[in-house]
């Protein structure tokens, strides 16, 4: 499978974390009770005088500790407006359940912490983060390799004692990337386009005429949780990526239809073996071409 950009490995090591059952890998929020409440939801807040919208990665939260977790993945160096509207969301959590679907037994009583999570120690050194003391979870690679040694805590401590209690987190495994396999950034675009592939492939063998909603959700194990504009822009890209396909390499098979695709194989599926051979054709050379080469094949500014 094709290379991932930090940031969406990032997302697949914290949703494994909070996953029941995920082979060779911990689950401690889970069994601490902290559930995927959202993944990138708009968030509405008054800050600064204005009316702006905070926008995490992965929103977590736990029914047993009335805890919101607000969680960014990172590279190396934060945006501090980014920063304060967190900021100002842990002093407002009782805005959140307005945005995002939890039950809550007591509303009154919930808390919420902002935390960014990054394979960089670096960020550390943020001052905004060293004056307001906001955790950080550093993920500790083996050698450069993508097996994680373990998570641990950075700088500050979340408001439940028992969350800081769990760290550090020595996993000694490798990412599971299958849980969020792609987003929209530009090292995650072979990814986006060998998944739409292999699940046309799925499609063909079933017969089964298919929306971009219908790949995109046999792909996302979390579909469910990405927010609403997310899911408009996933199937914005996905509906180009098809297009292009359709008007290049699998312009003698893949078809749209009142608004659903389907692939064309003939009947009792004489032509699949060709069509699969093109499918595996194409998915070679997501490997070996560079990606700003296949986004400008594809017309995408990268």
């Amino acid at each position: 499978m094709a290379g991932l950009s930090d940031h969406t490995k990032l997302m697949n090591i914290i949703l494994a974390l909070s996953s029941k059952n995920i082979r060779n890998w911990t689950n401690k929020f889970w069994e601490m009770g902290y559930n995927i409440a959202s993944i990138e939801p708009n968030i509405g807040l008054s800050f600064e005088g204005n009316n702006k919208t905070s926008n995490p990665d992965i929103l977590l939260f736990s029914n047993r500790y009335k805890h919101f977790v607000i969680i960014d993945c990172k590279s190396r160096t934060l945006k501090d407006e980014q920063t304060k509207k967190y900021i100002e969301l842990k002093k407002k959590p009782e805005i959140i359940p307005t945005y995002v679907s939890v039950n809550v037994d007591n509303p009154e009583k919930i808390i919420a912490d902002c935390t960014f999570v990054s394979f960089y120690e670096e960020i550390c050194n943020n001052d905004l983060v060293k004056s307001e003391r906001i955790p950080i979870l550093h993920v500790i690679k083996q050698n450069n390799t993508e097996k994680v040694e373990k998570i641990e805590l950075k700088v500050g401590n979340f408001q439940n004692g028992n969350l800081n209690r769990i760290f550090p987190i020595h996993i000694n495994a490798y990412i599971p990337n299958h849980l969020y396999p792609f987003d929209l950034y530009k090292e995650d675009f072979p990814a986006f386009v060998e998944y739409v592939l292999r699940e046309i492939i799925k499609f063909a063998w079933s017969n089964e005429r298919f929306s971009e909603e219908d790949l995109l959700k046999n792909v996302h194990k979390y579909w469910d949780y990405i927010d609403r504009e997310k899911k408009k822009v996933f199937k914005r890209k996905a509906r180009y990526i098809l297009v292009k396909l359709r008007d290049g390499k699998l312009k003698d098979y893949l078809k749209k239809e009142n608004n659903k695709w389907f692939v064309d194989v003939g009947e009792n599926l004489q032509r699949m073996p060709w069509f699969i051979k093109i499918c595996n054709s194409c998915i070679e050379e997501l490997k070996k071409a560079p990606i700003q080469l296949l986004l400008d094949d594809f017309g995408i500014d990268g």
